[in-house]
């Protein structure tokens, strides 16, 4: 594999981000340090349309079970969740973490809820599960242990099981 069948040109700073359609062949959604998300036709190489509006760059990108809703937070605390068939941001939530480290997030199977994780302002690592049709609050935000590092959550459709994990911890 040394030739590349197609480039994509498109993001005007370094990719961070790059999330494969779970449902539609050869649709892919990219974030990156130019705070846009663009969704991809690869078979076609071309840009399929970009969304704009992130106000920091983005720290996570998922798509939920089915591919049509998709999820980003960015380093200002934001949570967006979109419909990239239609393009605008459905929903955006400001600060849904109050700590200094980046957040992470993962949709929960084919629910409309999303979890996020990331740190209190005393560092404290905190869990929150969030409707996606509605942003206004968490439905549970929960407090664990002080740390310095933020886990990345996994979620496992099979036994609907979340994992977190974190760098450095055993």
């Amino acid at each position: 594999l040394k030739t590349p069948s197609a480039t994509l040109y498109g993001h005007s700073k370094k990719l961070t981000h790059l999330r494969f359609n779970p449902s539609a062949e050869n649709v892919m959604a990219t974030a990156s340090f130019d705070t846009d998300i663009k969704i991809w036709d690869a078979y076609r190489a071309k840009e399929a349309m970009t969304v704009s509006g992130l106000v920091g760059q983005p720290t996570c990108l998922e798509w939920n079970h089915d591919g049509s809703m998709l999820a980003a937070v960015d380093k200002k605390k934001r949570l967006h969740v979109f419909d990239p068939r239609d393009g605008s941001t459905a929903l955006l939530n400001n600060c849904i973490h109050d700590g200094p480290k980046q957040m992470k997030c993962c949709w929960l199977g084919s629910s409309n809820r999303i979890l996020t994780t990331g740190m209190s302002k005393q560092m404290f690592k905190q869990v929150a599960v969030w409707d996606s049709r509605d942003l206004s609050q968490p439905i549970v935000m929960k407090n664990g242990e002080k740390n310095i590092e933020v886990s990345e959550p996994f979620f496992d459709p099979v036994n609907s099981l979340v994992y977190l994990a974190v760098k450095g911890e055993a």
